[in-house]
């Protein structure tokens, strides 16, 4: 008996969307396999029956630039290692040539995060053979947050960094920021006024708030992977050789790109993605839509507002980078208003942020912006 028409219809409609179905299944997986090969895979080393401990590999050279798969892939090591699989791990330096300022601030955060959460035990390190990164990592405080005793003094430093070690706290604090001024610029601090305060340090204890406000929600806390709650950690050092400054400031919050949704209404952030000229934006693009938004803000209140203060000074000494990193994305401002965004398959799960002025074009600076109440 032949079936009715309508019949024939409705089973033809059914297989076309099992069809369709099985198509959006098998183009899901794929696409998923195809960023897990982009991503960050964790190391994994031989264990050590004595140490009873997992001894993991670490690259030759660490750089969220020019080697950011492997600098994230051992953050991520660690982070499984101790959270998820409860695995006791040494970070083997031994091969290690290179690891970037940004590297040391990222990993240091990571491993303070992994022993004061997960256990002192967790996780720890050996040396590097070259004595040039292991004066890096001592005066850095890499070897402190690894509570690893550098084995060579002060007199083996061979490389041009003035480095203050990292510091971390969980509040803005003013006062921290006056004294890593001090630090920072040591010798060069005789040629600037006690009183003086910068809108450079200013905006430190305004990013310092802004983690403390934005960048860990309550509803986010509460995961496998645990976080230190409004915990921020801070780098500094004076490159000699380029008569330079750079201070860092990293967090592991939910990043720009998902606090901007919490902070702003829906329509401030389309105003501001409008002017971008995109519609589903890559986290980089969210930056540069956080900035757009914070622009508008200074305009209307007469005044720096965190991130936009950074790029403020920048414009004032007429020289500098301002690079910040958060989640997938990158937002890197130079002198003249040059703007670079970047959008990645992996990311560093949270919020980096770099400065980098000219120690010549800052110190002028400073002197002229002096509050008698600092």
């Amino acid at each position: 008996m032949k079936r009715p028409k309508f019949a024939r219809q409705a089973i033809v409609q059914r297989i076309g969307a099992r069809r369709t179905q099985q198509e959006r299944v098998r183009r899901i997986n794929y696409l998923a396999r195809k960023r897990a090969q982009s991503y960050a895979s964790p190391i994994r080393g031989p264990f050590d029956t004595k140490l009873r401990r997992e001894v993991v590999p670490v690259p030759e050279i660490l750089d969220l630039g020019q080697n950011r798969q492997a600098t994230l892939a051992i953050a991520r090591t660690c982070r499984e290692n101790c959270f998820l699989h409860r695995r006791s791990t040494v970070l083997d330096f031994t091969h290690t040539k290179k690891i970037s300022s940004a590297a040391v601030l990222l990993l240091v955060a990571e491993i303070d995060r992994c022993r004061r959460l997960a256990g002192e035990s967790m996780l720890t390190g050996t040396y590097p053979k070259d004595k040039k990164l292991h004066g890096q990592m001592r005066d850095s405080g890499f070897f402190e947050a690894l509570h690893v005793k550098a084995k060579l003094d002060g007199a083996e430093k061979k490389y041009p960094m003035e480095y203050i070690k990292v510091v971390s706290g969980d509040e803005a604090d003013g006062r921290l920021a006056r004294a890593l001024r001090l630090k920072l610029l040591g010798p060069y601090d005789v040629k600037v006024a006690q009183e003086a305060k910068s809108s450079f340090f200013r905006s430190l204890s305004e990013a310092m708030t802004n983690v403390s406000q934005h960048a860990y929600p309550e509803d986010t806390l509460h995961r496998k992977i645990r976080v230190v709650p409004k915990g921020w950690w801070m780098l500094g050092h004076i490159n000699k050789l380029r008569s330079e400054l750079k201070v860092m400031i990293v967090d592991q919050g939910i990043g720009i790109p998902r606090s901007l949704p919490r902070k702003h209404t829906l329509e401030v952030i389309n105003d501001a993605l409008s002017q971008l000229g995109v519609i589903k934006p890559t986290d980089g693009q969210m930056i540069k839509a956080a900035m757009e938004v914070g622009r508008s803000r200074m305009r209307q209140d007469n005044r720096g507002k965190g991130l936009n203060d950074l790029k403020k000074l920048i414009q004032a000494c007429g020289s500098g980078r301002l690079r910040i990193l958060s989640n997938r994305g990158e937002y890197i401002y130079t002198e003249g208003g040059k703007e670079r965004l970047q959008a990645y398959d992996d990311s560093i799960y949270g919020t980096f942020i770099e400065w980098t002025v000219p120690l010549q074009a800052i110190l002028p600076f400073l002197e002229d912006d002096r509050d008698e109440n600092d």
